[in-house]
């Protein structure tokens, strides 16, 4: 008997049908199939970066450092107003002595304790009636602080933004990667049957069956490791978002899409204008002033009005009294001094930070936008060599099954193609990401209502 008329069943392992049924689940095709049994939660890029910036830890640190600095500027701002404490005594003794009120109370005061049993009670209020613009400077720095901590969210909210973007490019990345490796499959599979139907028929050889079903096995592994590449882009972007790492969710928008940036000097006028590393930086000079003015203040005259009211079981400590403080330094061994010098240096340091600031922000502006041409020229030779790869397939092919050609060139072209297609998959990814890496450095977002 011709060993070539036997038949020769090709079979494909079990495990392929689980793979490709898995691959497609992860792409979201299986919804339909599969919402009665588990709820997949279709997920947009506007929607992860909302959920992003409102449930990442990241943010919600830096949330706190911004309600911290608005209490620290209402706490400057009370020193503005009238302080009043309420002051008790009870004393008894042979000789006369002064009692202070507790520490940390404000306003303090002193009584002069006669002799004998005492009972005491006291109200002193006082007010700041100048202070050489020492309150009005320390208010002034503490607002502008609570400004660069605003300035410090908005940063870390486009950090978040931008992490959680790329996260979802990457998974979109990962899900072209699984639907190429799909589509080596079935093409694989096609050769395999048309290779065996040749050798049933006695027009071929049993090592090319052999060849064709390792190209198969090939393409099995391949979609095996693309699929556990795009669970894993999934947890990544599930972790940024905040989301149950368990819960299944599909991506509701394309890799593939169309951007457009502003031209070059706009884009750096902008990373000036909105980008919060530059605010932040100048908000925390503009404090630095108002410290060395609130130091230099503090140098001055200080002046206070006062009013008090006792009353005593002994008379002589009976009544009220409203007056004047007048303070004047005159020498604390250079502290104040020392103090302003302190702060005058720190002046400097901001300056320069707010010049590497803006040297930061326009690197990445520049940066992002040779990383954008160099993506979008990508694109455009990937998307040619791509046609040009299914061509080579498509010829290679014809010439295949009418004889002319050998199953190498076909699985070559083959693997040609799958390459083009990921190379393509990578640079519609570089795309998207260099986009949003320039609206990242201008201090803008394509995310609406963010």
């Amino acid at each position: 008997m011709n060993p070539r008329s036997r038949t020769r069943e090709v079979t494909i392992p079990l495990s392929r049908s689980r793979i490709i049924w898995r691959a497609l689940q992860i792409l979201g095709f299986t919804t339909l199939f599969t919402s009665s049994h588990a709820q997949v939660q279709r997920l947009s890029l506007d929607e992860a970066v909302r959920l992003a910036i409102r449930q990442n830890p990241s943010v919600a640190a830096v949330e706190s450092d911004v309600l911290a600095a608005n209490e620290a500027a209402r706490t400057a701002a009370a020193k503005r107003a009238p302080k009043l404490s309420a002051n008790g005594f009870a004393a008894t003794g042979n000789y006369g002595a002064i009692y202070p009120s507790a520490q940390g109370v404000d306003p303090a005061y002193s009584l002069l304790v006669p002799s004998g049993a005492l009972l005491d009670a006291n109200l002193t209020l006082m007010a700041p009636l100048f202070t050489g613009g020492r309150i009005d400077s320390e208010i002034g720095s503490a607002r502008l602080l609570a400004q660069a901590a605003f300035q410090d969210l908005r940063e870390a909210q486009a950090d978040a933004a931008f992490r959680t973007e790329e996260a979802y490019f990457r998974a979109l990345l990962a899900a072209e990667k699984v639907k190429a490796a799909q589509a080596r499959i079935e093409a694989s599979s096609e050769i395999v049957h048309a290779t065996q139907a040749q050798y049933e028929a006695g027009h071929g050889i049993e090592a090319s069956v052999q060849r064709a079903q390792a190209e198969l096995a090939q393409s099995q592994r391949m979609l095996t490791v693309a699929a556990g590449e795009s669970e894993k882009a999934l947890i990544d972007l599930k972790a940024e978002t905040g989301l149950d790492l368990g819960e299944t969710i599909s991506l509701s928008d394309p890799l593939d899409t169309n951007v457009a940036v502003k031209e070059l000097p706009a884009a750096l006028a902008d990373s000036l204008a909105n980008r919060g590393i530059v605010l932040a930086a100048k908000a925390r000079f503009e404090a630095s002033k108002s410290d060395v003015k609130a130091a230099e203040a503090s140098q001055r005259p200080q002046v206070y009005g006062v009013a008090m009211a006792d009353g005593s079981n002994q008379s002589v400590n009976r009544g009220g009294s409203v007056g004047l403080t007048v303070s004047i330094p005159l020498f604390d061994g250079g502290q104040r001094r020392a103090e302003t010098s302190r702060v005058r240096s720190l002046r400097e340091k901001a300056a320069t930070m707010v010049h590497l600031a803006e040297l930061t922000a326009q690197k990445e502006v520049r940066q992002a936008f040779i990383d954008l041409a160099t993506a979008e020229a990508n694109v455009k030779s990937s998307q040619s060599s791509v046609q040009s790869a299914k061509s080579a397939l498509d010829v290679a092919t014809l010439r295949v099954s009418s004889g002319k050609g050998i199953l190498v060139e076909q699985l070559d072209a083959l693997q040609s193609l799958t390459q083009a297609q990921a190379d393509l998959a990578s640079s519609m990814y570089d795309r998207r990401l260099a986009y949003s890496r320039v609206l990242r450095a201008t201090g803008t977002t394509s995310v609406k209502a963010r």
